[in-house]
């Protein structure tokens, strides 16, 4: 079986035809979509902002809900390589918990995260969120993997560099 993570456009007629894809092909399916808010959000994104379309709270949790009626999941991708240090203040540390509590009040359960420090303070609080290494942490070697997986990551998005290379993959 085949699994597709393919970028959130948060219209609804494209989930609908991603599942019309999944019953006409069982041994391939778009298991999930990605993407992130654009209005109220704290971290930016990994894509230019120009390439991602307006999405708030509210929405994001009505495609999360439609998503999910379709057995479709959704990973928000949290990508900034930097946040200017907020994750290491107190203030920092409040407002992004803030954030994450009303994404997963959303119906975020899936985050893909760049940075290690956040990856880390997402893994302390008392949420259930599966997490990804991003592309962005450029996990190209066997020992960065292992470095991902000692912090208790399960997940990565591998480097563009060797995504294709199947003896890297192999080690």
């Amino acid at each position: 079986m085949s699994y597709f993570s393919v970028p959130a456009d948060f219209k609804k007629e494209t989930i609908r035809q991603y599942e019309k894809l999944n019953q006409a092909y069982p041994d391939s399916r778009v298991s999930e979509t990605y993407g992130c808010i654009t209005e109220g959000n704290i971290f930016g994104s990994g894509r230019l902002s120009g390439q991602i379309l307006d999405v708030n709270l509210t929405s994001l949790q009505s495609y999360i809900n439609y998503s999910k009626e379709r057995n479709i999941e959704f990973n928000y991708s949290l990508n900034p390589a930097y946040i200017g240090n907020k994750e290491f203040t107190k203030d920092g540390i409040s407002e992004i918990k803030n954030f994450l509590h009303r994404l997963y009040q959303a119906g975020v359960r899936t985050i893909t995260i760049a940075l290690p420090s956040l990856m880390e303070l997402v893994q302390s609080m008392d949420l259930d969120f599966k997490i990804r290494a991003s592309t962005i942490c450029q996990i190209n070697t066997v020992n960065k993997a292992m470095y991902y997986q000692s912090l208790g990551i399960r997940q990565m998005v591998l480097d563009e560099s060797i995504n294709r290379n199947f003896h890297v993959l192999e080690k």
